[in-house]
This record gives C-alpha cells, sequence and structure tokens, in this order.
C-alpha cells in the first residue's frame, strides 16, 4: 500500500484519551501519494529516552489497517536545545522508522513542566497542516496510549457528519504532574 511520506527529520519547525482538533478547511488541493486522504493526524508526545513506548506503539496500535493512510501517526520530539548525542540517537530512529517529527521546542529544564507540553503542542497544530494538509482532524495523544484507530477514525467521522465547515474540538486537555 502507498502511504504518507516520511518525515524529515532536519525539518525543525490524559492518558487514554486523546485530544483532536477539527479544521474547516485545509489546503484540500495537495495532492499526496496515498489510496485515501489522511483524515487524522496524529501527534504522539514523547521524549527521546522513551523508545520502548515508541516501539511498543508501532508493534500494537500504529498496526491499525487506516494507520499510514487516512490515520497519520507522527512521534513529537522537542528539539530545541537537546544534547547533539541525543538528538543523533532521534535522528537514527527517525531514518529507521519514518514517523518522527522535531520540533522547535526547548527542553523543560528550569521552567514548569506544562510549559514545554502547551509549547509542543501548539508547535504541532501549526506542523501538522504541513505533514499532512488533507486532515480533517489534528490531534494529540501521549506515548503511552493505546488508540483503536479504526473505531477512533469512525466516531470522529461521525462526530463531523453534518457539521461541515466548522471547527471543533473532541476531547479534553488534562495535565498529571
Amino acid at each position: 500500500p502507498v502511504t504518507h511520506p516520511p518525515a524529515r527529520p532536519q525539518t525543525l519547525v490524559t492518558k487514554p484519551q486523546a485530544v483532536c482538533l477539527r479544521f474547516a478547511s485545509m489546503a484540500a488541493s495537495v495532492t499526496l501519494p496515498m489510496r485515501e486522504p489522511c483524515y487524522v493526524a496524529v501527534g504522539v508526545m514523547t521524549v527521546p529516552h522513551y523508545r520502548n513506548r515508541r516501539d511498543a506503539a508501532r508493534q500494537t496500535w500504529m498496526t491499525g489497517s487506516n494507520v499510514g493512510s487516512t490515520v497519520v501517526v507522527r512521534f513529537l520530539i522537542r528539539a530545541g536545545g537537546l544534547h547533539p548525542d541525543v538528538l543523533a540517537e532521534a535522528k537514527r530512529e527517525q531514518d529507521e522508522h519514518g514517523d518522527m517529527t522535531f520540533l522547535p521546542v526547548a527542553s523543560e529544564h528550569g521552567s514548569p513542566p506544562q510549559r514545554g507540553r502547551v509549547l509542543t503542542l501548539h508547535a504541532w497544530t501549526r506542523r501538522a497542516t504541513a505533514v499532512c494538509p488533507t486532515a480533517r482532524w489534528v490531534s494529540k495523544a501521549d506515548d503511552d496510549v493505546y488508540i483503536v484507530t479504526v473505531d477512533w477514525e469512525a466516531q470522529l467521522r461521525m462526530i463531523a457528519a453534518g457539521r461541515e465547515g466548522r471547527a471543533m474540538l473532541h476531547g479534553k486537555v488534562v495535565w498529571h504532574n
């Protein structure tokens, strides 16, 4: 099957729930090499040393039949201020899997933990349109979730039915420390 091109590593540009923003319209004129247009762009917040969580997602819920076509998943890494060795290892993982997006958000050293998460979410909502220009929903998830992607996409399609042209927020944003 044809899938979305992997994110490029050089481009620096809760719990079991996911947050989705539905956009009224996004660059629908962009043609992507896939069977069906992307409907949901999922940004999974993670940190470089949680490779085991990313690998678990890749081996479980990311094997859903719609992942890589109507559901596009990217692991979000705050790349600002990362040690060069940590960034190099993350880029090797990106070269291997092609499912990571490096965001120009600094790590949380010396600042409230929520700051980095909020800035990461903001950066993802801006970057998601480049990753998946046809997305009708942009979502955020944590790296310890399990998403039944086919059922979730069906739920989002039901919510959006009859509401074309209107932006929506589905889910909730909760930070636990």
